[in-house]
């Protein structure tokens, strides 16, 4: 049971952390989606809802996607689940990742008035993850990395993992960490989850910088260093992360003085590394 709390959990994140990125997967060229997301933005719900329903209704899947989002969430209107569920299945029809994928989750939690159906899940999700969504590649491989829904593939896994960090979607870096520092379904190989997680935090995720440090403060990958431990609970809870905000306040009470300073102003050096590169690659694409 435990186990499979743990895939429901980090599947509904993925879900969630995914919504945040579907505004760069819309077809740009279909205005109604583009001006339906600008008001989504700006909260104006009613006018993104118009807009979503007449891209629905032009045949963009994408539109009937969003409707079906509005509807689950809440967003404006009252939280109506079947009807998101009917939206969804609409979209689905015209292999539209992003609902393959909620449905999918859907399914194998059980919820929405749907029958949990792990093979089910399964079909909608890699099919989602063959589609592109790169969110969807990690729930496919996790799948596969459990056996749940059909029988468990490490192999594949990998495989879907890897095509997910080649896009550099950092949270298949922290689930592959994982197998590797847990052994599972996998020769366990702790440098190699040092390097993965080491990855996931340069970009910013929250479980990377965590999990980093975690791994600094017990010594799981060398000597411990408090410091550096501070330096990415630092991190991570500027990011929202309360479990890091509360293991950051704890040790600066333990650290000297000096070495809070060091950590704090290391934190400080390696966000603006980011911000700088960020900005530089910004540049770039603008005068390409």
């Amino acid at each position: 049971m435990k186990k499979f709390l743990m895939i429901t959990t980090i599947m509904s994140a993925i879900y969630l952390a995914g919504l945040q990125t579907t505004m760069a997967q819309v077809r740009a060229e279909d205005s109604n989606m583009q001006l339906g997301l600008q008001a989504l933005a700006k909260k104006q719900f009613p006018e993104a809802a118009q807009f979503f329903e007449t891209a629905y209704k032009a045949g963009n899947a994408d539109g009937a996607f969003f409707l079906g989002s509005m509807a689950e969430l809440g967003t404006g209107t009252e939280k109506n689940i079947a009807t998101a569920v009917v939206l969804y299945q609409a979209a689905a029809e015209a292999d539209n990742a992003l609902a393959l994928q909620r449905l999918g989750l859907l399914q194998f939690q059980g919820e929405g008035g749907l029958l949990q159906d792990f093979e089910a899940a399964h079909t909608m999700l890699c099919k989602s993850a063959d589609l592109g969504l790169v969110e969807a590649m990690v729930n496919c491989a996790q799948l596969y990395q459990s056996g749940r829904g059909l029988e468990q593939n490490t192999e594949k896994a990998l495989e879907y993992y890897q095509t997910a960090i080649d896009l550099s979607f950092s949270p298949a870096l922290v689930e592959l960490a994982r197998m590797y520092s847990k052994g599972v379904a996998i020769e366990k190989d702790e440098k190699k989850a040092h390097e993965l997680l080491k990855s996931a935090s340069d970009l910013g995720n929250v479980a990377g910088l965590y999990h980093m440090a975690l791994a600094a403060q017990k010594g799981n990958f060398g000597e411990k260093n408090l410091q550096n431990a501070h330096m990415y609970f630092n991190l991570a809870s500027a990011r929202g992360h309360e479990p890091s905000k509360e293991a950051m306040m704890k040790l600066s009470n333990e650290l000297s003085p000096e070495d809070v300073k060091a950590s704090q102003k290391a934190a400080i050096a390696w966000t603006e590394e980011r911000q700088k590169a960020a900005a530089e690659k910004q540049a770039s694409v603008k005068s390409e």
